[in-house]
């Protein structure tokens, strides 16, 4: 019988450790992704802006060779 409570309460402190090593990691990696992603969307901003800022050419009248 006693064999079984330090059993459960074995588990008991690995399930702890698991949820403290994810919730660790979450932590420590949180900034990176946040700025990863705050990177990403710098770039998506700034290829809207060059492609609103971008002078429209008349390519004028296309040539076909040996067209009528």
């Amino acid at each position: 019988m006693r064999d079984t409570h330090h059993r459960h309460g074995q588990s008991l402190i690995e399930y702890s450790f698991i949820v403290l090593l994810v919730i660790l990691g979450i932590v420590v990696m949180g900034p990176y992704v946040l700025r990863s992603i705050n990177a990403h969307f710098k770039i998506w901003d700034e290829e809207i802006q060059d492609s609103q800022n971008e002078r429209i050419v008349d390519p004028g009248a296309l040539s076909i060779p040996g067209g009528n």
